[in-house]
């Protein structure tokens, strides 16, 4: 009678526990996740100011190349 009280008291504390658990973990995940789509969008930004900036290169290799020419 004993060990089946001790028993699912037991088993009522781990689910009190793993539910909790579980919270702090989906929580931790929705940080993560919303830290690494800042992530994604600050490095397509720099993507787009290297491409801007290659570009310019490009365009001033041209001008000095045709002037010297």
């Amino acid at each position: 009678m004993v060990w089946s009280i001790l028993c699912i008291g037991l088993a009522i504390h781990v689910l009190r526990h793993s539910n909790k658990r579980e919270e702090r973990l989906l929580n931790n995940l929705d940080k993560l996740t919303a830290a690494q789509t800042e992530q994604a969008k600050a490095m397509e930004k720099i993507s787009e100011n290297l491409e801007t900036v290659e570009q310019r290169m490009d365009r001033m290799e041209k001008h000095i190349y045709k002037e010297s020419a």
